[in-house]
């Protein structure tokens, strides 16, 4: 930071600004976590039944960073996400929502009489791991953690 904040307002200005330059930088960290995942999606084994249209490896998205002001400081977010728009023109016509959440748990839908799709289950999970991981990462990078844990 370097600079001296002479009120609390420029405090505050100084602060969302260093903390909107974390969120660049893990905004696109998440996205490559989120893609590297769904590509594993495909390294489980290849199906027999049908052919790969690879939507899943082309879904993962994220939105701009946004800063919004408040009287008592502010929020630095973006969403991370997997696109849904898709819809497949096989089966039972199955939305991107219906074959993700098969796709994430392998389990059988009744619901939506769906078999997953062959993949390596679990992408979702591993995503929001890795991008909790390099959230801590990025945020260590910018600021000086302290904690007060007894030896």
């Amino acid at each position: 930071m370097g600079r001296t904040a002479r009120n609390m307002s420029e405090l505050n200005s100084m602060l969302l600004a260093e903390v909107n330059n974390v969120m660049q930088e893990f905004s696109k960290q998440a996205l490559s976590d989120m893609k590297e995942q769904t590509s594993e999606f495909y390294d489980y084994a290849q199906p027999e039944v049908y052919e790969r249209t690879e939507v899943l490896k082309n879904s993962p998205k994220i939105s701009n960073v946004t800063i919004t002001t408040t009287p008592i400081g502010g929020v630095v977010s973006f969403d991370a996400y997997l696109d849904q728009n898709h819809r497949y023109t096989t089966g039972k016509n199955p939305t991107m929502h219906q074959v993700l959440e098969v796709a994430e748990t392998h389990k059988k839908c009744s619901y939506y009489k769906l078999r997953a799709p062959v993949g390596h289950q679990g992408f979702w999970k591993r995503s929001q791991k890795s991008m909790a991981r390099d959230f801590k990462k990025t945020m260590r990078k910018y600021f000086r953690l302290k904690t007060n844990r007894k030896k």
